[in-house]
């Protein structure tokens, strides 16, 4: 019979805030508070979350564009791999489903979905191969704009190859 404190859950408060400046001249402020609900098992983790999201988005020579948005959400990994610190054999996979209500402290309704599956192979001793799909997207009949500027998503980063600009 597993442990019980295998099945504990981690409950979080939290708030965070950020700003990037100049990114294709382009300033985001945003603020975000929330409470999670996690649960790690030996291979598996599933969180429950509610987050409020609240951005202010101005581009260079233009107004600003306020965006705020409650999201309940729900992730779930899978880590297969034969060391969770340093992988060099398997496979981590991650999704994510969130969704705000317009006029539920929301400016629009969306779907918010997103996956990532990593795979690691050993070439040789000393050297790894990683491959990583990720896929996402923001499920709207309203504006896109209305969504808060930290929920959508963009190529680059100092996670990706991108050959062409923002």
């Amino acid at each position: 019979m597993p442990d019980r404190r295998t099945f504990r859950f981690r409950n979080s408060l939290y708030s965070s805030y950020e700003r990037t400046i100049d990114i294709e001249s382009t300033d985001v402020t945003s603020y975000r508070a929330g409470l999670k609900r996690s649960r790690s098992r030996e291979k598996y983790d599933t969180t429950v979350s509610l987050d409020f999201y609240y951005d202010k988005l101005v581009p260079y020579g233009q107004a600003a564009q306020y965006s705020k948005a409650l999201v309940p959400a729900f992730a779930w990994a899978r880590r297969d791999v034969d060391n969770p610190v340093f992988p060099r054999r398997g496979n981590v996979i991650t999704t994510q489903i969130g969704v705000a209500g317009k006029g539920l402290l929301s400016d629009a309704t969306f779907l918010r979905l997103y996956g990532r599956i990593r795979q690691y192979v050993p070439v040789g001793n000393r050297d790894l191969f990683v491959a990583r799909l990720e896929l996402g997207a923001n499920i709207t009949s309203n504006d896109p704009a209305l969504i808060p500027a930290s929920l959508r998503f963009r190529a680059g980063g100092t996670d990706s190859i991108r050959g062409y600009s923002y």
